[in-house]
């Protein structure tokens, strides 16, 4: 289960492969959040080719008009466009529709999650917003869980060492 994955960057691996073999979702990648440095940043996702890859090379500022306040003040905090351009690597590679959603931890944006049609061209179902919007809040729950369980390991190491080299 995706609950007990070991690091963060196998648990973006595992949500972008759930969300694309068991949910159908085409093509999507995983941004997280950098609340320190006010930073978007690509994780994983499944590129025009289907295949899922490392995007962990992407990095974005957020500002005051960034794209993803509209997500994050949408209702459900999830928004589809209808006809709008498609990116791949920041390059626009088309028209399509696209869908988002706010990874929400419950208090707090922790990362987005993007989707379109830009392989197979499918039109968007009408209810592609809901399975998103849950996913938003299960991924952003497990991305906080993960977070904290790493920073803690770290701080029980550290607290190790300093116990040792005391003695």
């Amino acid at each position: 289960t995706l609950s007990t994955i070991e690091n963060l960057d196998n648990l973006y691996i595992q949500m972008v492969t759930l969300a694309k073999t068991r949910l159908g979702f085409e093509r999507l990648g995983l941004f997280a959040l950098e609340h320190t440095t006010n930073q978007l940043l690509g994780t994983f996702g499944v590129g025009p080719e289907g295949e899922i890859r490392d995007e962990r090379y992407y990095a974005e500022p957020m500002t005051n008009d960034h794209w993803t306040l509209e997500i994050y003040n949408a209702p459900k905090r999830t928004k589809l466009w209808e006809s709008a351009p498609l990116y791949d690597n920041a390059q626009e590679v088309g028209l399509g529709w696209k869908a988002a959603a706010t990874l929400w931890n419950g208090r707090q944006a922790v990362g987005y999650m993007v989707c379109d049609n830009f392989i197979t061209r499918r039109p968007a179902r009408p209810y592609e917003t809901e399975p998103l919007s849950i996913l938003g809040s299960i991924f952003g729950h497990l991305i906080e869980r993960k977070q904290t369980e790493t920073l803690l390991q770290a701080s029980e190491a550290r607290f190790r060492q300093i116990i040792e080299n005391a003695s």
